[in-house]
């Protein structure tokens, strides 16, 4: 199952958000206000950003591949430096067009009527900044990816908070929702779905490293060591060739 969206392409990416930058630019420049050409101008900017960020996740995996981080105590699928910030700095970026308008404004640069569809639509766009800032600073108290251990498996931030023991795992496998995403139920029955990006790796590779750990507890000391020697572990079991 690839971990690409059905029908992504990133030349069609790149063409659309390059298209709607183009049409703010055209709008900066036509405005009648200073206020509104620089609040206009900022806003093409964050457009273009949008763009790379989205492009910088959507493109940050690999398939058939992991990402771990090395550090003993657990194995901790991790997603990029640029997807755990990439959010944030887009939500700055639609912020601060309509900061740059406020502030000419109170700095008595002259603004065209009280009520004007760019103004309010370049603000409106910084509301939406505001909310994506407030967001990704509060789920910076969730670790970021997804970390298994002898007790069992905690962290992501595109699902929230998860902390879940062992036992309250059900079943684990793949998805497809627009491409393959990490499917971990409960045995209360609640499905939580993660996205490649979230975790710096294939979920269908994820997959069966949770699932050996969820049907073997024998094995699950393993998880407090080396996290590369417990992965590879678990491929010498799918090989058939696992020490007694």
């Amino acid at each position: 199952m690839t971990i690409r969206p059905r029908g992504y392409s990133p030349l069609g990416v790149t063409a659309f958000f390059v298209l709607a930058a183009a049409v703010i630019a055209v709008v900066a420049f036509v405005a009648e206000s200073v206020a509104l050409q620089v609040g206009t101008g900022l806003l093409a900017v964050a457009v273009l950003g949008c763009g790379v960020g989205l492009r910088g996740v959507m493109e940050s995996t690999s398939p058939r591949s992991i990402r771990i981080d090395p550090s003993p105590g657990g194995v901790r699928f991790t997603p990029t430096r640029a997807v755990r910030s990439t959010f944030l700095v887009l939500g700055l970026l639609l912020l601060a067009p309509a900061v740059a308008f406020l502030i000419l404004r109170y700095l008595a640069i002259p603004s065209a009527g009280p009520v004007d569809v760019e103004r309010w639509y370049v603000l409106g766009i910084g509301l939406v900044g505001v909310g994506v800032v407030a967001h990704e600073v509060w789920i910076l108290r969730i670790p970021a990816g997804l970390t298994l251990t002898e007790h069992g498996v905690s962290g992501t931030r595109g699902a929230g908070r998860i902390r879940l023991t062992w036992d309250e795992v059900a079943t684990v496998g793949v998805v497809d929702l627009r491409g393959a995403h990490l499917l971990l139920t409960t045995t209360s029955g609640e499905r939580i779905r993660i996205a490649p990006y979230w975790i710096g790796s294939d979920p269908n590779v994820v997959a069966p490293i949770v699932r050996y750990f969820l049907h073997d507890p024998a094995r699950r000391h393993l998880l407090g060591g080396d996290p590369r020697a417990a992965i590879r572990r678990v491929e010498e079991a799918a090989a058939g060739s696992e020490p007694g």
